[in-house]
């Protein structure tokens, strides 16, 4: 490598650089003229895929027609450097400079993201941004490797551009396994499941323009641009140039409404106007591309073109879950602005949906049923309504409201007097009931997020929630929520205060006190254990023995002499994602013991705990947290 040939090639480019700069400031600020980007309606990195085309083009078409235009290609041929060496350093510097301008892009991401007003997690989970940026990356560098082989042409860049890109969109339209081959938005939107079929397609497109690009400049004296300049100066040219430039537009034109036909039916009212035989063919061609929206009363639903015959079927009753959801709250709902659920994206691998202020991220797995369709999304709106009615005062106090939030959403969600919601609850109690036995959980303690999960299962807020929910409500009537989160909002507690001076401040202000609900909890929790009592005697205390091989620690659970059919003993260590923690389960061997590999100790100690699963339980129920 030559550092000084690359540093010219940085300088050559150092405009194009800047362009791209501004045009990413230029969009940050246009995000919050518009809306904040915890409230954006489109897909999660919806301008992503545009962003990365259009930095591509101008770096690519840039990065070998400037030695054309300034003269300076029969200088760089009296140097002593082969052409292959100036290709690839040019290549380079267009690579860097593409990646310099993607980590402009990617720290503005976080940035924003950081922000977020989230009743659960982050909008997107951290880990996921290296790997969204390495296949931005790889995605810019085909488009750069594009860009430079059409940049041979000079004049007729863009209709050259016009008709590649044209090409590419038509030909993952046609679905199947070119779809697969080709499917770019999987870069961008679903990041987790690209396949090894899309990054050979989209890799092997990019080494043969680049090959391609490094023959052609190989040639000497430019004879590709020598032979385009004498069809130029030929008489048909006076009369086919002009032409041929205004087909640019019209490629242009028809390219863009195919990148708007991967979107079809986008209107609110789609869903309900496509015939039968229309439908059909409309699945067929766009089932792995596109997106389309459907708009309700209270909702605004972002879905795949895949999605929807399952998607259609549920548009119907959505309206029906905010009725409830509001009605639970006592609240009116707000017409300003509907809720946005983006049924397409992916949320972290502990939550069934994700809500971040009024839009609500829940998968549409192939197996989720109506009713548990509805009930996540009762769920994830009850989320939607705690923020609203306290104007985010309760995720400002969230250290100490997140049972609150979990609880009352989880009470919302189990509403529907269904016999799915009433199996569900049945779990939740049980779930609460085995937790309690294995320690007394107080409220100050379920209400004071850090020291719960320091000490216990982070998840058990949403068992032991819906429980202290049932202790409000009984304690305070159906108004207390509402009362409880208005004067959260209106009459705040003091800074710095604890978790039990919080909530006796909150419910002396909302009518009622602190030792009432401690007693109303702490009796509901004696009941169920009382009712539960059989399923938890086949639910033991678990003990294990430890120790330590080669670069693992092997957990060997100690059985109880009967233990139910359907139930089985699991492991769950702390996960570092960076900038947040999470559950990792671990799977068990066949002699039923656990191997935690060392590397994952944080701080020099490796915090792991074990617990029963049931099918019989809402959620896993663990032990204590343990160290090694």
């Amino acid at each position: 490598m030559n550092p000084i040939l690359l540093i010219k090639e940085f300088y050559s480019l150092r405009l194009t650089f800047f362009i791209c700069l501004g045009l990413t400031i230029f969009y940050t600020g246009y995000i919050f003229i518009t809306d904040f980007p915890d409230m954006q309606t489109e897909p999660e990195n919806s301008g992503a895929m545009e962003t990365v085309v259009l930095y591509g083009m101008l770096i690519g078409a840039r990065a070998l027609s400037q030695e054309r235009e300034e003269e300076t290609q029969s200088f760089l041929d009296g140097l002593p450097i082969s052409r292959s060496a100036i290709f690839w350093h040019k290549a380079l510097a267009a690579w860097l400079v593409f990646a310099s301008c993607l980590v402009v892009e990617f720290v503005g991401e976080l940035i924003l993201q950081m922000p977020s007003r989230t009743s659960v997690s982050e909008v997107t989970p951290w880990s996921l941004y290296p790997l969204e940026f390495t296949l931005a990356m790889l995605f810019g560098i085909m488009v750069i490797g594009l860009s430079m082989l059409a940049s041979f042409v000079r004049g007729h860049f863009p209709l050259i551009a016009g008709l590649v890109i044209w090409s590419f969109i038509w030909l993952r339209s046609q679905g199947g396994d070119l779809a697969a081959w080709l499917n770019s938005q999987l870069f961008f939107k679903d990041a987790a499941e690209v396949t090894m079929k899309t990054l050979l397609g989209h890799g092997g497109i990019a080494i043969i323009a680049l090959l391609l690009s490094w023959l052609f400049f190989q040639w000497r004296d430019g004879r590709v641009s020598i032979q385009l300049a004498h069809f130029a100066d030929s008489r048909y040219y006076s009369w086919l140039g002009w032409p041929l430039r205004c087909c640019a537009l019209v490629v242009w034109v028809f390219a863009l409404k195919d990148v708007s036909n991967e979107d079809k039916n986008k209107s609110h009212d789609a869903p309900e106007i496509i015939a039968a035989g229309e439908k059909k063919a409309a699945t067929s061609k766009a089932s792995f591309v596109g997106f389309a929206n459907h708009r309700t009363d209270n909702y605004e639903v972002v879905f795949r073109q895949s999605q929807r015959e399952k998607m259609h079927p549920l548009f119907s009753g959505m309206d029906q879950v905010h009725e409830q959801v509001a009605t639970f709250f006592q609240h009116p709902p707000s017409r300003d602005a509907p809720i946005v659920l983006d049924v397409a994206s992916i949320v972290a691998r502990h939550a069934g949906g994700q809500t971040n202020w009024k839009k609500i991220r829940l998968p549409l797995n192939k197996d989720v049923s109506r009713d548990e369709f509805y009930s996540i999304l009762r769920h994830e709106t009850g989320h939607v309504f705690i923020e609203e009615l306290s104007q985010g005062a309760a995720t400002a106090y969230f250290q100490h409201m997140r049972a609150f939030h979990e609880g009352v959403a989880t009470t919302v969600q189990l509403s529907d007097l269904g016999k799915y919601s009433t199996e569900q609850r049945l779990k939740y109690e049980r779930t609460a009931a085995l937790a309690d036995e294995r320690g007394r959980i107080s409220i100050e303690l379920l209400c004071d997020n850090d020291a719960l999960c320091e000490k216990r299962d982070p998840n058990v807020v949403y068992p032991l929630g819906l429980i202290f929910a049932d202790a409000l409500l009984e304690v305070g009537g159906p108004e207390l929520p509402k009362n409880v989160l208005t004067n959260l909002r209106q009459n705040p507690p003091a800074p710095g205060a604890d978790t039990a001076t919080l909530w006796r401040h909150v419910l002396q202000a909302s009518g009622t006190s602190l030792d009432h609900i401690l007693s109303a909890y702490a009796t509901r929790l004696k009941a169920l254990k009382e009712r539960e009592k059989s399923f938890i005697g086949k639910h033991p205390i678990i003990k294990s023995d430890m120790r330590e091989e080669a670069v693992h620690l092997i957990i060997r659970p100690k059985r109880p002499d009967e233990t139910p059919i359907d139930s089985r003993i699991i492991c769950a260590i702390e996960n570092d994602l960076g900038l947040a923690t999470e559950l990792q389960y671990i799977f068990p061997e066949k002699d039923g013991s656990f191997r935690i590999p060392l590397a994952a100790k944080q701080g020099g100690k490796l915090r792991y705990m074990i617990g029963w699963s049931s099918p019989l339980l809402a959620l896993p129920v663990f032990e204590s947290w343990a160290e090694w």
